[in-house]
Formats: structure tokens, C-alpha cells, sequence
């Protein structure tokens, strides 16, 4: 009789994971699926078109098939508690730290991967934040990427995955999370992130303290990092030719 409860969650856990990794297949399938056709059937497309593409196939046809599986388990949200101004900054500035420490050692690597196989590895994101208008980059990923991502990964993944321990939940989710992004420049960081924001999502039970988080790192790394980089030539620097150097790009930088 003593095992017969251990059997059972152990059943039970195998069937959440089932349903959950069912969940996100069928999301990253009806994601890039319905992108792939769309853009084969619209020809003429920008960057923010690309962008407003992605987000429709995401949250109009990968997300209800993502619903469809998860709904099968029955969630078991974190407490509410709530957050200091304080202790929200200084998590915010280690997710900053974090992220630059993981993305720099993730092109270092892909640097070094590059030497030794003779071939140039290139990071579609930062070739997306050259051609993509600063307005769409704030749209798409500084508010609705962090707001959607949010309740997809920390509120329907975390709050199934919490009653077999906040540990499993947080690094499940951030293995989601990591691999949600399909790009091997991103993979590095957005575990990190995904495991520092599941980690503040079930401490606080709050998706707006985890969404904020995320805006700012986004807001930071993506929005003012595409802006400064446009008005400052940052090779032009590196090699000591200041002519035609933007200054107010290089106090933004600073």
C-alpha cells in the first residue's frame, strides 16, 4: 500500500509531461507551419510584416493547439505573494547580467565553432533588429512577446508543473522556453532567462512582475541596443575612425 501512492504520481507525472511536451510540439508545429504557408502565399513582405506574420500564425494557430493538450491537466497555480520595488530591480539587473555573460560566451562559441569548422555561422536576430523598424521591434518584443510568452510558458507550464516541485517546474519551463526561440545564438540565454523568471513567477504567483522582467531586458537588449547601433558605427570606432560617428549615439551607448 505504500508504494501504490508513489505509483500513482509517478503515473500522474508521466501523463502531465505527455500532455505538456504533446502541447508544445503541436504549438512550435502549428507556429512554423502556418508561418511558412503564409509566407509562401504573401510574396512582398518587411520585417514588421514578418513580425505581425508570426505573432498571428503563434497566438491564431499554434497557441489553440497548444490549449488543446494542456487544458488536459489540471493546473495548480503558485501562491500570490507580493514583491518589493527593491527586490524586483535587483532581480531584473541579474537577469541583465545574465543574459550578457550567457550571449557573449554563446558568441564566443560560435565564434570558435566557426574557426574550426571554416564556416560563418550568422544571427538571424541581429540581422532582424538591422532591417526591422524600431517601432515594430518595440510592438512585437518589447510588449507582446513578454506578455504572451509569459502566460504560455510561466502560467500554463509552471502552474502544472508545480506540484512535482518548484526545481522540475522552473527547469522544465526553461527548456521550453530555450527551446521555443529554434535558434542556437538564443538557445544559451533564454534558458538562463527562462529559469530566472519561471524561479520569480513561483516565488510571487505574479505573471506582471515576470512580464516586466522581461520587457526591460528586451526593451534593453533589443530596442535601444538596434537604436544605438544605427547611429553608431561601432567597427568605425573599434578601428579609431571617428568621421561621420553619430555622438548622440555614443552618449545613448554610454
Amino acid at each position: 500500500m505504500i508504494d501504490l501512492p508513489v505509483a500513482r504520481v509517478e503515473r500522474d507525472f508521466r501523463n502531465t509531461i505527455g500532455w505538456l511536451a504533446a502541447g508544445v510540439t503541436l504549438l512550435m508545429l502549428g507556429w512554423y507551419g502556418a508561418y511558412n504557408l503564409l509566407a509562401y502565399l504573401v510574396k512582398a513582405r518587411t520585417p514588421a510584416l514578418r513580425l505581425l506574420f508570426s505573432d498571428l500564425c503563434l497566438y491564431g494557430v499554434g497557441l489553440p493547439l497548444f490549449w488543446l493538450c494542456v487544458r488536459q491537466v489540471k493546473p495548480d497555480p503558485a501562491p500570490v505573494r507580493p514583491l518589493k520595488p527593491s527586490r524586483w530591480w535587483m532581480i531584473f539587473l541579474i537577469a541583465m547580467f545574465l543574459v550578457y555573460a550567457t550571449a557573449t560566451a554563446t558568441n564566443l562559441t560560435m565564434q570558435l565553432a566557426g574557426w574550426l569548422t571554416g564556416k560563418t555561422w550568422v544571427d538571424r536576430i541581429q540581422t532582424m533588429s538591422r532591417e526591422t523598424p524600431l517601432w515594430a521591434i518595440f510592438l512585437f518584443t518589447v510588449v507582446i512577446s513578454p506578455m504572451g510568452e509569459a502566460l504560455i510558458m510561466r502560467r500554463c507550464l509552471c502552474d502544472r508543473l508545480r506540484p512535482y516541485g518548484e526545481g522540475p517546474a522552473a527547469l522544465l519551463s526553461a527548456i521550453a522556453f530555450a527551446l521555443f526561440h529554434i535558434n542556437v545564438y538564443q538557445f544559451g540565454y533564454a534558458f538562463v532567462m527562462g529559469l530566472l523568471l519561471a524561479y520569480l513567477y513561483l516565488k510571487t504567483g505574479r505573471l506582471r512582475y515576470v512580464a516586466a522582467v522581461h520587457m526591460g531586458i528586451n526593451l534593453v537588449f533589443g530596442l535601444l541596443t538596434s537604436a544605438v547601433g544605427r547611429l553608431v558605427d561601432v567597427q568605425a570606432l573599434m578601428h579609431g575612425n571617428y568621421v561621420g560617428v553619430s555622438w548622440i549615439g555614443v552618449v545613448v551607448s554610454l
